[in-house]
């Protein structure tokens, strides 16, 4: 009975209420909350620079124009207010430094913003930190960082930024300088304003382009900075490469973990293990292996405690995290979580073509935290909350990018952009719901509703029709206690006795049969299912009948004579299920039969197609073959096709759409498109071209294995190559279909490999020989046949054709049709000409 309150849960107003209000849901959480609009742009000229910040910390930004001029006029650095007024103007005798953008940022917390720029003169490197409030007393005038002796291009400034390295209330200015290696020493800085002197480290011998981390590890109130960087040429000794950790004075914290041999690059982080922090060291990557990626994790005093291999076919990069719990690692397009155990547990695609870089983290106030700004090759790439959500800016200008968040009294959310020589001012917009798009939400509801109402009361009227119909049954048999409760729930008896119509479907068909068999005692039964592996889920009414016509031909036996050599064999084909009983003796007489069993009414009534037949040796046999409901689409396979030629996708999509049993997932152009796919839908079978752009049919094949082992793959190629037959054998691939086979052959195919088994079509089988995967492992499966399938084997061998072995061992064309399928199934042979080289390989003739 059902309960009382069930009957409000169930109700369709309600049920198309919950349908209606998620689709809604996800409708307005699908449409971006916040859009880009380029509010002004223009070319900058003279080699000039432009960027914003918020200066006297009154909410309103200025904006500073650095122009080179060319060796015309001296550099010039402007401010200009929020009415576009000149504030400020310095001018400068030395040279900027080529992309080195202006700095901004309050050393001494008095919430008045100084500018920090470096020039460079033929031998030397300068700083100045400038003061905007009073432009004819700078905080630092020229203050010489360091003579350099290499070519004045080759020098690049890495500015980190401010922090306070040893707590006493100033923060220091931090920089990195390399003026070309080896020729000059690569160093970083700090200018300590409070004791108006610059701290710089040893030679770090080291490519410092890459970020500095910079974090209080053991809490000691003293910073600690993590150094990234590339490898560099070390004469004699290769390519170097350091795990770099410095102290609040830029000395070495412990001695550096030096890497050698071809171009390598690391990169830094942190990780939380219990309750302390530790070192994260990505070294990247080649070797004479190929590629690799290796994560050392170090404790505070610089000792290793432990290494993980990452396998990954490009060279991976860490990123700055505020979770020390997890890290994210770059590869060429993708962002890869991982978590303290160092397991990926998230994946997300930051481009689906272009490699991507990272820029940094921002505050623009989109989310909770910080924001994430990727560039790919054309667009700017915004990432928040947790990328769950982004926005992208496209085409825009190539080059190095300057980014500045931009505060207004009157706007908010604004990024000041320069990529190259082009400036951009850009507004992100939020995106408010308008009363259009409210009009639609409800109107989605309302049409959701009165589908779900009228669909159920539709149904209501097709099963009291039903019921009236069948009013005169008194009985049903539910098979399993597990149905009858399921029923009984189903049952209301206070609404009319309404019965609903219950077609189920049983897994326990074995179990039966087994018992079936085991309950006669006098008979030697050899009982076999093929293939093991089939679930033969069996409709409840088809199981009953097959169970009383069972225990009919097995009572009608043992009333005949015991004998020792009874053999019951249940194959279950696609659509078809075929019982072949075959005994010694002649026992079976097919006339008494007729009769007793009543026969006549299976075949006509049921559809059963029963044959029988005698063998000179003793033996008769009797096969019936039981069409099976076809499979629908619930329990279909489901297959995702890889192709990148659209007339051949086209043409496999036509072909698969006829076939019932088989649902199409997507469709996808290269192996990214397919791994993309498969983080929102699944799959049973993968069918693969091998040759696409991109990610091809092997790697696809690799990465699959990996991560989704539970996928079967179907290579379908017009190339049969040894090279990468054998890879894709290594990658577990189970089927190889060539585009010359028949349409027929891949769906063949597609339905082996999801059953468990391996596919090879003819061209496959021809260009490498029979003994393939496959086909060593059916000689042993001819123990399974029995004495009358020896028989019909035999002449296959023999070159006999089907009809002329029907006509030899009297049996009819449609017996012997059951009988190879039943044969094919147990060998796992593809047709008659395998059968026939099976035969031959076992020496039941000379070939």
């Amino acid at each position: 009975m059902v309960k009382f309150w069930r009957r409000y849960i169930f109700h369709p107003l309600f049920i198309g209420f919950i349908i209606s209000a998620s689709l809604v849901f996800f409708i307005v959480r699908s449409i971006p909350h916040y859009k880009i609009k380029i509010i002004e742009t223009y070319t900058v000229n003279n080699n000039g620079q432009i960027t914003y910040s918020d200066l006297d910390n009154d909410g309103s930004a200025e904006k500073i124009h650095y122009y080179h001029y060319n060796n015309v006029f001296d550099p010039m650095l402007y401010v200009y207010d929020t009415e576009n007024n000149i504030q400020s103007l310095w001018n400068f005798f030395e040279s900027p430094i080529k992309n080195c953008p202006v700095y901004t940022g309050d050393f001494n917390n008095d919430q008045i913003q100084e500018i920090y720029l470096f020039t460079q003169d033929t031998d030397s490197i300068f700083l100045y930190v400038l003061n905007t409030k009073d432009v004819k007393s700078p905080y630092v005038k020229k203050q010489l960082v360091s003579a350099i002796s290499g070519k004045m291009d080759d020098v690049e400034i890495n500015i980190i930024g401010l922090s306070d390295l040893n707590k006493d209330g100033v923060k220091e200015f931090i920089f990195s300088m390399d003026a070309g290696y080896p020729t000059s020493p690569v160093k970083l800085f700090a200018y300590n304003f409070k004791m108006n002197k610059l701290i710089s480290s040893v030679n770090l011998d080291v490519d410092l382009s890459n970020h500095v981390l910079i974090t209080d590890i053991d809490n000691d109130r003293y910073m600690e900075l993590l150094i990234s960087n590339s490898s560099v040429e070390i004469q004699g000794n290769g390519n170097q490469t350091k795990f770099i950790v410095l102290d609040h004075r830029l000395a070495y914290k412990f001695e550096p973990v030096k890497y050698h041999g071809l171009p390598s690059k690391i990169t830094t982080g942190l990780i939380k293990e219990n309750d302390s922090l530790l070192f994260v060291c990505l070294h990247s990557g080649l070797n004479d292996s190929g590629i690799f990626n290796s994560l050392i994790l170090f404790d505070q005093n610089g000792n290793k405690k432990g290494e993980k291999q990452l396998d990954f076919k490009c060279n991976l990069s860490l990123i700055e995290n505020n979770e020390p719990a997890s890290l994210l690692l770059l590869s060429k397009q993708k962002l890869i979580k991982l978590n303290k155990r160092l397991k990926p547990i998230k994946r997300i695609t930051i481009s689906k073509n272009n490699e991507v870089k990272y820029l940094g983290r921002y505050n623009m106030g989109l989310g909770k935290s910080s924001e994430f700004l990727f560039r790919d090759k054309h667009d700017l790439l915004i990432y928040y909350d947790d990328f769950k959500k982004n926005i992208k800016l496209r085409n825009i200008a190539d080059g190095d990018m300057n980014l500045a968040i931009v505060k207004s009294k009157n706007q908010n959310k604004l990024l000041s952009l320069q990529a190259g020589t082009k400036w951009y001012l850009i507004e992100l917009v939020k995106n408010e719901a308008s009363v259009q798009l409210i009009l639609i939400q409800v109107l989605v509801f309302i049409v959701i509703l009165t589908i779900i109402y009228f669909l159920n009361s539709f149904i209501r009227l097709k099963r009291s029709l039903k019921n009236q119909k069948n009013k005169h049954l008194k009985h049903v048999d539910y098979d399993t206690p597990e149905i009858t409760k399921v029923a009984d729930n189903l049952f209301d008896k206070n609404e009319h006795n309404e019965m609903p119509e219950l077609k189920q479907y049983t897994n326990h068909f074995k179990e039966d049969m087994y018992e079936i068999v085991n309950s006669y005692s006098d008979i030697e039964i050899n009982c076999q299912f093929y293939p093991e592996s089939s679930s033969y889920a069996i409709e409840t009414g088809l199981k009953q009948k097959l169970k009383t016509f069972i225990r009919e031909i097995l009572s009608y036996i043992s009333n005949k004579k015991p004998q020792e050599n009874l053999s019951l064999q249940f194959f279950n084909h696609d659509d078809r299920l075929n019982i072949v009983i075959e005994c010694e003796n002649k026992l079976l007489d097919y006339d008494c039969l007729e009769t007793e069993l009543n026969i006549g009414s299976l075949r006509k009534e049921s559809l059963w197609q029963i044959d029988f037949a005698e063998h000179s040796e003793q033996r008769n046999l009797l096969s019936v073959s039981i069409p099976l409901k076809s499979k629908t689409k619930a329990g279909a396979i489901k297959v995702i096709l890889a192709e990148d030629h659209d007339v051949s996708l086209f043409g496999l999509m036509s072909m698969f759409k006829m076939y019932d049993d088989i649902e199409i997932m997507g469709t996808a152009k290269n192996g990214m498109e397919v791994l993309k796919l498969l983080e929102s839908k699944k799959a049973d079978v993968v069918v693969t071209d091998i040759s696409m752009p991109g990610m091809d049919g092997i790697e696809l094949s690799g990465q699959l294995k990996k991560d989704y082992p539970h996928i079967k793959v179907i290579v379908f190629t017009m190339y049969m190559e040894n090279w990468f037959v054998e890879q894709l054998l290594n990658h577990d691939v189970k089927g190889f279909v060539s585009k010359s086979s028949k349409m027929t052959d891949l769906i063949h195919a597609v339905h082996d490999v999801n059953d468990g088994l391996n596919y090879y079509c003819p061209q496959f089988k021809a260009k490498f020989g029979v003994q393939s995967v496959q086909t060593e492992n059916k000689n042993h499966k001819l123990d399974s046949l029995t004495n009358y399938e020896l028989q019909i084997i035999k002449q296959f061998a023999d070159d006999l054709k089907k009809k002329e072995i029907a006509q030899k061992l009297n049996l009819s064309n449609e017996m012997m049709d059951s009988m190879l399928a039943n044969i094919l199934l147990k060998v796992n042979a593809a047709n008659e000409s395998e059968i026939t080289q099976i035969a031959k390989r076992q020496k039941f003739v000379s070939e």
